[in-house]
């Protein structure tokens, strides 16, 4: 009792107190900040990639929670500060897929049904069916046509009723729907999640892209560097792009073997990158 445990993220509950480090970590669950406060890159989540101060929530039997009380699972901690060795405190009130973030991963793997015109417009037409199925039945039974057997006139009308009202309308609709989807996926490497719409795709006139939103990034990579030597380009060395503490010792390594003393000089005082645009003199 009194003591902080390390676990994984996979083994926290709800309810559980956590201490929350900062240098970009990844938040394993949703939760309240309880102690100290937060900055935190929600970029995954709304695509703004300005920095959100999270504070505690106010020690008051009246106090309410908010969205700057509220931190998110995958958002990145840029700063924490607390009473607790310098770290903020959180209390976790969601993990694993009730997450926000599990939220959304749910949204896009089972999408919400939408109503088209094309579903909502078949009761019309099995209406239709219906009355045609009633008038040839009405001229079939009539004196307008004598068949001179009941057996003919009741098998015309068990025809008409099979013709109008066939029990295999619906299983065929669907049936060319999911042959539709499967060429799809086998052909042009298309994949549909709802094979219903694909009837709905032969009105479409015009069809909108927007840049999503969760891939926007504060700043730019150091991806890679050229040195010059005798007035020309030279060989280009290339850095490990990844976080971990691997890949910083490699880049090390890259940059004493093979980027000149001078150049390594100017990239220890480099603070940033900033893209410039070139003006070329006519």
């Amino acid at each position: 009792a009194g003591s902080w445990t390390e676990i994984q993220a996979s083994e926290l509950v709800l309810g559980d107190v956590i201490a929350v480090d900062d240098g970009s970590a990844k938040l394993p669950c949703d939760g309240i900040v309880i102690e100290g406060s937060l900055v935190v890159n929600e970029s995954m989540l709304t695509g703004e990639p300005m920095p959100v101060q999270k504070m505690p929530v106010e020690n008051s039997s009246h106090a309410t929670v908010s969205k700057k009380n509220l931190a998110y699972a995958g958002t990145s901690c840029l700063q924490s500060t607390g009473p607790h060795e310098g770290k903020a405190l959180m209390i976790a009130t969601a993990v694993g897929a009730l997450t926000t973030r599990g939220q959304l991963v749910r949204m896009v793997l089972f999408p919400t049904s939408v109503r088209f015109k094309y579903n909502d417009q078949l009761p019309k037409v099995y209406m239709i069916l219906c009355i045609y199925m009633v008038f040839l039945t009405a001229i079939y039974v009539s004196p307008l046509m004598d068949l001179n057997s009941w057996i003919a006139t009741y098998l015309m009308v068990l025809n008409t009723i099979a013709m109008c009202l066939s029990p295999m309308l619906p299983v065929s609709m669907v049936m060319g729907q999911s042959v539709t989807a499967s060429r799809l996926e086998k052909e042009h490497q298309i994949g549909c999640l709802q094979p219903g719409r694909i009837p709905i795709a032969g009105k479409i006139s015009h069809m909108v892209f927007d840049k999503t939103g969760t891939i926007t990034k504060d700043g730019m990579d150091f991806d890679a560097v050229v040195a010059v030597e005798g007035a020309c380009f030279g060989a280009q060395t290339q850095f490990e792009l990844d976080e971990s503490e691997n890949a910083a010792a490699v880049n090390m390594e890259k940059v004493r073997a093979a980027v000149p003393a001078r150049l390594r000089h100017a990239l220890a005082s480099c603070h940033t990158d900033t893209r410039n645009t070139r003006y070329d003199d006519h």
